[in-house]
């Protein structure tokens, strides 16, 4: 018998049976904020409460708009004490020598609290490729130390250059649309590295369905793109996917559990 969510009549909770975390969420106000955006911890805490969402790993709006240092640091005293938000630093190149040596800046990504990275090249002006930013992607690989970013910010050649060169840095990729499956779906049988995130614009017709009977379950991590989405799609997309129970529970929140607990701290 299958399990259904339930709505509270007092609260309007939707209690969903799958312990979700979020890969894709983000705190703090853009410089032009939407009409369904919240901005706060708080906020993203009670709507994540609603939705039965028992965590979430968080980047800042303030890295991109000010900056990734003042960004980094703002998130990281935003969710302190919070052990349902786990901060994803953003990251810079080291090529013009901004994040001093790279494996200190790592050390310090970890030692902060941070288990993700999160990249922006094409806003930032800088490129996915070791000639840019060797040193960085040398220094998250050595510590296993997730990268993120969305496939808007590369190219499907750098990042297959990107994947091949650190086959041991777990790669996750965001704002992945339908449109890309004859790209994605080559690089996934190359590289064992990729993952996705089902957030939006994941809106693909049985995409969570043909990846896991193509790669396995293990290659997708549930995403919302909370605030500025809304986040019923995406756990609808994976309750009702016509998959093995086990396989939803690992994209539901295993995945992400697995690549976290692998960063060498």
């Amino acid at each position: 018998m299958k399990r259904r969510r339930r709505r509270s009549k007092q609260t309007g909770e939707l209690k969903s049976p799958l312990p979700l975390f979020d890969v894709q969420a983000t705190i703090g106000r853009p410089a032009r904020p939407g009409p369904m955006l919240f901005g706060d911890v708080e906020s993203l805490r009670a709507e994540m409460a609603r939705l039965g969402i028992r965590k979430a790993l968080v980047r800042h709006f303030s890295c991109s708009d000010s900056g990734p240092f003042l960004g980094n640091r703002l998130l990281t005293e935003a969710v302190a004490g919070c052990n349902d938000l786990m901060p994803a630093w953003c990251v810079l190149p080291d090529g013009a020598g901004e994040l001093g040596k790279p494996a200190d800046f790592v050390s310090r990504l970890i030692e902060q609290g941070a288990r993700a990275a999160w990249a922006l090249p094409r806003k930032m002006q800088w490129f996915l490729e070791d000639w840019c930013c060797k040193g960085l992607l040398d220094a998250l690989e050595e510590r296993r130390v997730p990268l993120m970013f969305s496939y808007e910010d590369t190219t499907p050649q750098a990042l297959d250059q990107l994947l091949g060169n650190h086959p041991e840095l777990p790669v996750i990729l965001l704002a992945v649309s339908y449109r890309l499956n004859r790209v994605l779906f080559p690089l996934m049988e190359r590289h064992p590295n990729l993952h996705l995130s089902t957030g939006p614009p994941f809106s693909i017709h049985e995409g969570i369905e043909t990846i896991c009977e193509r790669f396995g379950p293990g290659r997708l991590l549930f995403g919302t793109g909370l605030p500025t989405c809304e986040a019923g799609a995406s756990i609808s997309a994976l309750t009702y996917a016509r998959i093995p129970a086990r396989h939803r529970r690992l994209i539901a929140c295993g995945n992400l559990d697995r690549l976290i607990g692998e960063v060498r701290t």
